[in-house]
């Protein structure tokens, strides 16, 4: 067990079996406070006669989105502070696209995306707050689509693209989002199949094996909280990490033959041909202001640019996580260690951001003089 669990709270959402039950058995083992959200507390009666004064239940139904919201803030509240917030609660499907019931549909995505997704946002200023962890518990099938599982698959690759853009937002706060991509546990999850239209009989997969011990997988999880630089996106089993890394090459391959055609529906860019300043002496550094990326290579091709591209050597970046920062061939150098790497005639700028600043810094390291400088303001606005 890991140490120094003793005096973290977890909310783990269906803990009454499964993945979430084992969560929440080897966190209250090893000293943890633990909020469990499911739908029938009686399925946790057990755990709750072992661990009175640590663990908290609190009955929801995912697909009640607004008692969702009601519940977590309320319980986080009470709790005061929060480690780590799992989002467990799933429910599956196997059956053909067409022989899904509405309702059967409904219940997937509301329980796996929509639910989770009220979830997660009733968590976020909480999870800001105590600069705490968030564990999505997904599925191999968030990555690899499978036949029969259609709804309980776009269920999962929701949730993954929710929760990453989710990463990006908490990253500034220090949270830290984790999505957890399994195989097939050894739990009761798998159980519920459609099965209606006869002309699948002859394809169908009469019964799906467990290759995760879910023992294991929670011990792992728990583990994987406590690193200081956990991965955003974890397989678990060697059968499950294989298929999403065939199922990622694949697809990359896919769009790497078909990209010329890809990039011929590009915005035609119509700008004006820019007139250099030709540098008087080898001391002297143009500054050229230009969009980095396609949009410069398209146009340095149409101008035979090509020896000046070798000369084009950085750029600065205008995106937050990155404000104030130099970028050189896709390393990143703060401000003050830019003067070492600028050693070519031209710097690409990708935006009028910074501007006045670069200008200003440069100056004073005495790099460029005012005359130096191109100012193609209108030609990289956004």
């Amino acid at each position: 067990m890991n140490q120094g669990l003793t005096g973290q709270t977890w909310m783990i959402t269906g803990i009454s079996s499964g993945i979430g039950y084992e969560l929440a058995k080897q966190l209250l083992a090893g000293g943890c406070r633990v909020i469990g959200l499911l739908r029938d507390e009686k399925k946790a009666r057990s755990l709750l006669e072992a661990y009175p004064e640590a663990l908290t239940l609190y009955e929801v139904d995912m697909c009640n989105f607004s008692e969702v919201d009601r519940v977590v803030n309320t319980a986080l509240e009470a709790a005061g502070t929060i480690s780590v917030v799992v989002s467990n609660a799933g429910v599956s499907l196997r059956g053909f696209a067409e022989e899904v019931k509405l309702e059967e549909l409904q219940e997937v995505v509301n329980t796996n995306l929509t639910g989770a997704m009220v979830f997660i946002r009733a968590a976020i200023p909480f999870l800001k707050k105590c600069k705490g962890t968030l564990v999505q518990i997904s599925s191999v099938n968030g990555d690899v689509p499978a036949a029969q599982w259609s709804y309980y698959s776009a269920s999962k690759h929701g949730i993954n693209g929710y929760c990453e853009a989710v990463a990006k937002e908490l990253e500034p706060y220090g949270v830290k989002v984790i999505i957890v991509e399994p195989g097939r546990v050894n739990t009761e999850l798998w159980n519920k199949v459609a099965n209606r239209c006869r002309e699948y009989d002859g394809l169908r997969r009469q019964s799906v094996k467990s290759d995760i011990d879910v023992r294991k997988l929670a011990g792992k999880i728990i583990s994987i909280c406590s690193w200081d630089r956990p991965p955003q996106y974890i397989a678990m089993g060697s059968r499950a990490s294989k298929k999403i890394i065939d199922h990622l090459e694949g697809k990359r391959n896919i769009h790497m033959a078909w990209r010329q055609l890809s990039k011929e529906v590009d915005t035609d860019f119509k700008m004006i041909q820019p007139v250099m300043k030709k540098p008087e002496t080898a001391g002297e550094r143009d500054i050229l202001m230009w969009p980095l990326g396609r949009e410069c290579k398209e146009l340095l091709k149409k101008y035979n640019w090509s020896e000046w591209e070798e000369k084009l050597i950085g750029f600065v970046d205008s995106a937050p996580e990155k404000k104030g920062k130099y970028c050189l061939g896709r390393k990143i150098y703060r401000i003050d260690e830019i003067q070492m790497h600028i050693s070519a005639c031209y710097v690409i700028i990708t935006s009028t951001d910074y501007y006045n600043e670069i200008r200003k810094t440069l100056k004073n390291m005495g790099l460029t003089s005012d005359m130096d400088f191109c100012h193609w303001k209108k030609l990289v606005e956004d």
